[in-house]
């Protein structure tokens, strides 16, 4: 008939090379997994960062300040009682103070 020779490729695929390849892909795919989570944390974080100074208002700002200033008030609660309202850090002194 015709006098072609058909040539083909005989030898057999090398298993070092499949690997590495199947192992450079995993990695491949876990970067961008991990990176895809991290986008995404971020990108919540900035939305609700984004939603929280939409709520703040000069009223809340104003209630802030208040309630810091009276956590560190020392003042009667209940006179009659002897009940007394003392900030944290003072109370921590006087009891160092007291069983030193």
């Amino acid at each position: 008939m015709s006098d072609v020779e058909i040539k083909y490729y005989e030898d057999e695929p090398q298993a070092f090379n499949v690997s590495l390849g199947i192992l450079i892909t995993a990695v491949f795919l876990l970067i961008v997994v991990i990176f895809s989570y991290f986008l995404f944390t971020s990108m919540l974080s900035h939305d609700k960062n984004q939603k929280r100074d939409l709520v703040k208002t000069p009223k809340l700002d104003v209630l802030n300040q208040e309630y810091e200033f009276q956590l560190d008030d020392l003042r009667w609660v209940d006179k009659s009682q002897g009940v007394v309202k003392v900030p944290i850090d003072v109370g921590i002194h006087y009891v160092i103070k007291r069983y030193n």
